[in-house]
Parts: structure tokens; sequence; C-alpha cells
């Protein structure tokens, strides 16, 4: 069984992460961690989204955003191996784009039995107006999905 793990670099990774790997035990699954960095933090004004004929399109260069995609495979290298995950086969991917689409075309173009993905159970307005990563895979992904409610206490 292939099983696809989404995850951030937020306290309740490793709870997520956890739970993933006990359940992959039981299941004789193999995991893969993806993360993905959200292109549009690579914008220098975030409100070209909002007001696009008022401001430029500005994106890093290529070289940048490839630092910055290596950067963040070696800190998320770092976090997934430090719990020491031995008896099960595991791979670790990161991607740039906007994070809920690219979860989705990822799990369908790798062919994914499973997603596990946290929910922080985010109550405010803009949760509400403009939904969350999980609303948004669960409702554009034809995979089962197992969304994992994480702990108030281990939120960031």
């Amino acid at each position: 069984m292939k099983i696809l793990v989404p995850l951030d670099f937020s306290k309740s990774a490793e709870s997520i992460t956890k739970y993933a790997v006990d359940l992959a035990r039981k299941l004789n699954g193999d995991l893969t961690f993806y993360h993905v960095i959200d292109e549009r933090n690579f914008f220098t004004y975030n409100t070209v989204y909002t007001f696009p004929e008022y401001y430029p399109e500005v994106k890093l260069d290529e070289e940048s955003q490839q630092q910055m995609k290596e950067s963040a495979e070696t800190e998320f290298k770092k976090m997934i191996e430090s719990f020491e995950i031995k008896d099960i086969n595991y791979n670790i991917e990161v991607d740039i784009g906007i994070p809920y689409s690219q979860i989705c075309d990822y799990a369908k173009e790798n062919k994914y039995d499973l997603v596990i993905i946290g929910s922080h159970g985010k109550t405010n307005l803009k949760d509400i107006f403009l939904g969350s990563v999980v609303d948004y895979i669960s409702h554009h992904i034809d995979i089962p999905i197992l969304i994992y409610k994480i702990d108030i206490s281990k939120r960031k």
C-alpha cells in the first residue's frame, strides 16, 4: 500500500508522522513524506493575487527558488530522519507549487492508495471563507483520505 503524508514544518508534524508510521506498519505500507513550498511566497507583493492590475508579478529568480527548495529538502529530511524510522520503507519529496493543488496532483500522478493529512480544526473567518488545504483535498481527489485531528496543544 502506497501512503502519502503531506507535512509542513509545524509542531504537529511529529504526531502525524508517528501516526502514519504506526499505520504503515499495520498495513505493510510504504510512506512518502511530502512537503510543498508555497510558490505564492515567492512573490514580492502578496497583493498580486488581490489586486493584480496594480502590481507587477515579481517572482524570485529560478536560482533563488532552487536554493529555497534545496534548503527545505535538507531541513525536511533532518526532521523525518529524527524519527529514526527503521522498519518500513519511506521516501521524502519536496516540491514547489500551491500546496492544495500540488498535493492532489502528486497523489493522483503517483497512484497513492491513501493520503494521511493533519487537520488543525481552525474555525476563524479565513478558514470559513477561503477553506483549508484539507477541505480542498477532500473535495478534489478520488483517493481515500485519513484526516488526522491535531491536538490543539501541538499547534505552532
